[in-house]
């Protein structure tokens, strides 16, 4: 729960009047995610209770009231909220006053304007993710350090130079990496702290829908990101307008933009550095290949979703965790080659994406028969064929079997993002961590081999 909630007046859409909203509050946790509550009723009819209210409106009882709405408008301390997506949460009401304790769900939430549905669209958006400046890795404060003998460090001098922005073109519109890296003082007038970073604008000829901006632009460069750090990313922050708002006694061009709140996974604590990322900004041609990672999610939506949720850092469970990985790469196949949806088990697809990937499993494992041996484990543990008992106190198989699986999606996913097997085998290799996955698979492989002995000839 955030500790920063708001007194809030609740209104429904065309009733925006002082005295026909409702007490509530409003807030936004440290993940972006909108907490608001209703504690009023927008119905002047006491001693009812506000959901026994709306079971009569659906009943068909007239002059009562409306259902709930889907837009909410708030107005907390002076900041005007708009709800979208609002449906009723868990409630709490006292029967006999009009007191209540109502949660309000929303898809999003939006914060600077009250806006009409036919209004929920922009033409320019600036976003962060977690984990974007570890990917871009962008310096934009060089330092020079001045030495002398004897007595060393004698200077440092420190300077902005901005980062070059790269550009690639969109349907309708173009989106640009550009520098947002910050410079602030400290209380000690001799100290500063300089922070490198980086931000995506988009800009579109013509109004895109926030749902599908966040559908077919955000949710991308989200797997993208994952895909590079191992761990799920999320939009940190998203402001946005529209040139075709009219905003009542608009005073200022920043009157006109939003801030959305989406909400996101906690960002996990531990360090890493660039050297671990499976591919860094500079590893693109941002012109040629961005636009493709936008194109890639649209064919690939479902396996794409399958592999944020694997990486969003919550425990499945290690078999659990196997047979979503099975899935992922199963899935993956089948929207990679639509004509080959039937008549193929997964060791044949598993086959085909390390052969599309350079071979890197087939080589990791040194054994030809790596393939079936994943399959067979697959099909042990989904069904509760003979060994899987062995699972209950010993699941290095798994273990190893579901880190074969990821790696052989990321690499592949690499692939489809418009490089070269070689060029995305190499990524793989040479992040730090690779030497660490490889292990672990070793270690854990003759696991594999005896688990499935029985069902796959040598």
């Amino acid at each position: 729960m955030t500790d920063d909630l708001r007194p809030t007046e609740w209104f429904r859409p065309g009733r925006t009047e002082r005295e026909q909203g409702a007490a509530g509050t409003y807030g936004v946790t440290a993940n972006g995610v909108v907490e608001a509550w209703l504690h009023g009723s927008w119905h002047d009819v006491p001693g009812i209770a506000l959901a026994g209210i709306e079971k009569m409106a659906l009943a068909g009882v007239e002059g009562l009231v409306e259902g709930f709405p889907e837009i909410i408008y708030g107005d907390a301390f002076g900041r005007r909220v708009t709800l979208v997506g609002a449906r009723r949460g868990s409630s709490r009401t006292n029967s006999g006053t009009r007191q209540q304790r109502t949660r309000i769900d929303a898809d999003y939430g939006i914060e600077g304007l009250w806006l009409k549905p036919d209004q929920l669209a922009i033409t320019k958006a600036v976003v962060r993710f977690i984990d974007q400046d570890l990917w871009t890795s962008w310096g934009a404060y060089p330092a020079e350090i001045t030495f002398e003998d004897g007595v060393g460090i004698v200077g440092l001098d420190v300077r902005y130079a901005k980062p070059e922005p790269l550009e690639a073109p969109l349907d309708g519109g173009v989106v640009r990496l550009t520098d947002a890296s910050t410079h602030q003082p400290l209380m000690n007038p001799n100290g500063w702290v300089l922070k490198s970073a980086s931000e995506f604008v988009f800009e579109f000829d013509a109004p895109i829908e926030i749902a599908t901006f966040q559908r077919q632009y955000l949710m991308p460069l989200e797997v993208l990101l994952t895909s590079a750090t191992g761990r799920r990313s999320g939009v940190e922050r998203f402001r946005a307008t529209n040139r075709e708002w009219q905003v009542p006694r608009e005073r200022h061009e920043a009157d006109r933009w939003i801030t959305v709140h989406l909400g996101h996974m906690a960002p996990e604590e531990d360090t890493k550095s660039s050297t671990d990322l499976l591919h860094r900004v500079t590893d693109f041609d941002f012109a040629e290949q961005v636009p493709v990672v936008f194109d890639v999610a649209r064919a690939h939506r479902y396996p794409l979703e399958h592999y944020g949720t694997l990486r969003r850092g919550a425990a499945l469970g290690y078999l659990a965790e196997f047979i979503a990985a099975a899935q992922l790469c199963e899935s993956f196949h089948r929207t990679l080659h639509p004509a080959q949806r039937d008549g193929m088990g997964l060791d044949a697809r598993l086959t085909k994406l390390d052969q599309e990937a350079g071979g890197l499993l087939k080589e990791i494992a040194d054994d030809k028969n790596w393939h079936k041996r994943l399959g067979r484990l697959r099909n042990i543990v989904a069904h509760g064929l003979p060994r899987s008992e062995v699972l209950t106190s010993d699941v290095r198989s798994v273990q190893a079997g579901t880190r074969m699986l990821l790696l052989l999606f990321e690499v592949r996913f690499l692939v489809a993002l418009g490089f070269t097997p070689e060029k995305a085998r190499g990524l793989a290799v040479n992040r730090g961590s690779h030497g660490w996955i490889v292990l672990a698979i070793k270690d854990g492989y003759p696991h594999i081999k005896e688990m499935t002995a029985n069902g796959v000839k040598p």
